[in-house]
Formats: C-alpha cells, structure tokens, sequence
C-alpha cells in the first residue's frame, strides 16, 4: 500500500492478462462498441491489423482492475490519460505496469500506467490520478480539461474528412444494470467482487459505482459505431470525471468533433457524459485515426 501524504513512494506493480475473442465480444456487448475492427475477423483482416484488436476501453478496464487490487476499492479514479501506440491482438499476452510518480498530495496520487505487449511495445500508456480514501477535494479539482498535444506539426484543417465537419455531434443514451456491473468485473478479472447483485460485502463506495472504463466506453462505443464510426482507430483519450455513475441510472454521452486534420486523417472530439441531474460525470477529449473508416 502506499505510504503517506508528502512521502515519496516507489512502488512497483505488474500483472499479466491473455485477451481471447471471447473478451472482445464481450465487451462489445457491455458496451455496446461492435466496431468490426474488435469483432469481425473479415472486417480486421482488410485492415493494417490483419486481426482483430483489442478495445481501447478494454484495455484501460484491466489497467483499472488493476490500480482497484493494489490500491484499495474506495480509491476513487479522479482523472485518465490514455495512449494506445500500438495494437493488442486477439490471443497475446500482455504485461499491465505501474509506479506512483512523485508524491501524493491533497489526497491525490499520480500512477504511471502501461499494458506491454510480447515484442516488448506498447499498448497502452498514461497516467492515472487517484483520490485516495478518506480524502476530498484536491489539486486541480476545478481545472478545465487540457487538450491532447497533437500529433505531427503540420496545420490543422478545418475541412471536411470522409463527410465528418467541424461541429458534428453524436449521443446517446444508457442505464447500465448491476448486472452489469457483474458481467464487467467477472471480465476484467475482479469476479470474487460479483457476489449478489454485483456489490459484495465490504466492496466500499467505489464498488457501487458504474466503473470508469465502463462510462469511457460510452465514448468508444459512440466514436467506433457512430462519429467517425466503423473502421475508426483510438489513439488517445483524456478524461476527468467529475460526478459519480450509479447502475439503474440513465447516463447520456456525445462526442463532438472539434478539429479534423484531413493530411493525417485524425480527428479530435470533445467527449461528455452526464447523468440524468445533468451533472457532468466525465468529460475529456479523443483524438482518433480514420484512415480506415469508409
């Protein structure tokens, strides 16, 4: 466990997790995101994967298991910074790393997170910040979401892509179960927690909450079915949740696109969701790769 406030902390976790089809269909029907470059071997073989390939969201879901089992159900996931460089294919392995970077403070701590592939590369980078239990508030609580750093220097365009405009939206609508909730943690390899209705005892706080990367998946499954939509490459995702999301609750997300750059066929959009107080519960930004998109 970690130490402290204002005590410097080196600590170390990895964790290893095969991902089979059976994973990414299950997850596509959790979160709705049947995107073809997850679910259809035809589909995945026309494309630079040749296989199909791991959810992005899926990927971030085990990271957060993860992060639960080291420190603690009730250490409450505050803020996300996701890349995924590379590709995790049907039936590969992978390593899940972290380490707490710098010191905690105001009741945030900041985990280097990565999911490394066989070859030794990447599939997922980013960093995790974490409220601790026990404490509220904390640094940067009222901060606006940053923007992703782009990639490449070139200009950005403010013209059309594959018929995608600056100012297109997409919604949707939710209410996860807490059944749900079951499915979810029996996937991401947090079963011993889906006793009863998918709240075991002691499960704290957090546990009753419908998972980060569940809600981030309202995203992926709005940008890889719907804007930009089938075909459609996560590259980058930051997220600052700001409200919690309870099963039995309607939760509405849109994605927006904010700036299309037509030379690298990358679009950037605002992602938001909010529950049905209109409190917002995450927003952030995706920056995706189209060139596979028809």
């Amino acid at each position: 466990m970690i130490g402290s406030e204002g005590e410097t902390v080196q600590y170390v976790f990895e964790r290893r997790r095969r991902f089979g089809q059976e994973d990414f269909d299950r997850f596509a029907a959790l979160s709705g995101d049947d995107n073809p470059i997850h679910v259809d071997a035809a589909f995945a073989a026309r494309t630079k994967f040749g296989k199909t390939v791991a959810h992005g969201m899926l990927l971030y879901a085990v990271v957060g298991a993860v992060l639960e089992e080291v420190f603690g159900r009730d250490a409450h996931q505050f803020e996300q910074t996701l890349m995924f460089p590379g590709p995790v294919y049907v039936d590969e392995e992978v390593v899940v790393r972290g380490q707490v970077v710098g010191r905690p403070t105001e009741g945030l701590v900041d985990v280097g997170v990565e999911l490394v592939r066989p070859d030794g590369s990447l599939g997922l980078q980013g960093v995790s910040r974490l409220r601790l239990p026990g404490s509220s508030g904390g640094a940067g609580a009222d901060r606006a979401p940053e923007p992703l750093q782009e990639v490449g220097g070139t200009k950005a365009s403010a013209g059309g892509l594959k018929g995608m405009r600056l100012g297109d939206r997409a919604t949707c609508r939710r209410v996860f179960s807490a059944e749900d909730l079951v499915a979810y943690k029996m996937l991401v390899g947090r079963g011993e927690l889906a006793a009863g209705v998918g709240i075991a005892p002691g499960d704290g706080e957090e546990g009753r909450r419908v998972p980060p990367a569940l809600v981030g998946g309202l995203f992926s499954y709005l940008l890889g079915t719907r804007l930009p939509g089938p075909g459609t490459n996560y590259l980058k995702q930051y997220l600052r949740f700001r409200a919690a999301a309870y099963p039995e609750q309607e939760l509405r997300a849109a994605v927006e696109i904010v700036r299309i750059r037509v030379d690298k066929q990358l679009v950037n959009l605002r992602t938001v969701c909010t529950n049905a107080r209109d409190e917002v519960v995450a927003e952030g930004e995706a920056l995706v790769l189209v060139s596979d998109v028809s």
